[in-house]
């Protein structure tokens, strides 16, 4: 009798806690897209523009790395 009134209170609160529930929130992330930067804002930044493989240019080093170049 005594399991059951110490039982009884932990197994609400376990439900009203969401003990072993996923949570609604839960979603997959997706990366964000990299973002443009002018090529002389790249360099002011103290990055160096690089060309790839795919043809397009990219900011390596500095503050905008990783960033694809949007113009001269």
């Amino acid at each position: 009798m005594r399991i059951r009134r110490i039982l009884g209170p932990m197994a609400v609160s376990a439900a009203l806690l969401g003990l072993g529930a996923v949570p609604a929130t839960a979603q997959p992330t997706v990366p964000a897209a990299p973002t443009t930067v002018p090529a002389h804002i790249c360099v002011e930044g103290g990055g160096k523009v690089m060309g790839s493989p795919q043809g397009l240019a990219y900011c390596f080093g500095g503050r905008y790395n990783g960033e694809i170049i949007s113009g001269p």
